[in-house]
């Protein structure tokens, strides 16, 4: 009995899952047309807007993609050095309810939550170590995984696709405020700050005479995740 409700539950879930009814189907489309990118991307990056205004992108001359993940194979990235570093600094009791793991795990970032002065510096030197593993206690951001990641020799594209969702996530388990979409350009500048970075949403459209639109709600996410509100606290490192 326990399997056949896993069973409804993993096909609900799937059913509307963005990822693979929306975004995956889309791009699997355009790949199989076996183009590398150099044609379609200048028409996507030219799609996206707010409040029905157009974004202008100076574009990169060469749009050919150098690599490229979603569906299955989404693209993994880390969190920056510098919001860890920023973390152990300053990690409040706001997330206290939130402490899980072993032993040492909760009474090291219970240390951290009321700054005891030695375990913040214990936690910046494992920060300086040429290799930092995805898990430990002074680690408090995991990696995240945006729908779909488009790389050119100049360019990161990053895009995450919105169903059901009734709203952006913006909040992590250490962060009050997070916007989702400013993790994902946050982690690709980390990846290679040297690149133009651009991110936007793929929405489940609305209807208006006839004419598929961009449903209000999303319009105004979009303005929020750009405000300066938003951003000072997603990015305070």
């Amino acid at each position: 009995m326990s399997k056949n409700i896993r069973l409804r539950e993993v096909k609900k879930i799937g059913k509307y899952n963005s990822t693979f009814t929306r975004v995956k189907p889309v791009f699997d489309s355009i790949f199989a047309l076996g183009e590398s990118g150099g044609s379609w991307l200048p028409k996507l990056l030219r799609l996206p807007s707010i409040r029905g205004k157009k974004v202008s992108l100076h574009l990169p001359n060469n749009l050919g993609l150098i690599c490229s993940h979603w569906g299955d194979n989404e693209k993994q990235l880390r969190p920056p050095i510098s919001l860890l570093r920023w973390l152990v600094q300053n990690l409040e009791h706001s997330v206290a309810d939130g402490l899980r793991g072993s032993g040492e795990t909760i009474s090291k970032r219970k240390a951290l939550i009321n700054k005891d002065k030695q375990t913040p510096e214990n936690a910046l030197v494992l920060l300086s170590e040429p290799s930092i593993p995805d898990e430990g206690w002074y680690i408090l951001e995991g990696i995240t995984h945006p729908d779909v990641y488009l790389e050119t020799p100049d360019l990161i594209v990053v895009i995450e696709g919105k169903r059901t969702e009734r709203e952006p996530t913006r909040k992590t388990k250490w962060m009050r405020t997070r916007d989702q979409m400013l993790r994902h350009l946050d982690c690709a500048h980390e990846l290679n700050g040297l690149k133009k970075i651009v991110g936007f949403y793929i929405v489940e459209g609305g209807e208006k005479r006839e004419l598929v639109t961009v449903p209000e709600k999303w319009i105004k996410f979009a303005e929020e995740t750009i405000s300066c509100k938003i951003v000072n606290e997603s990015l305070p490192h």
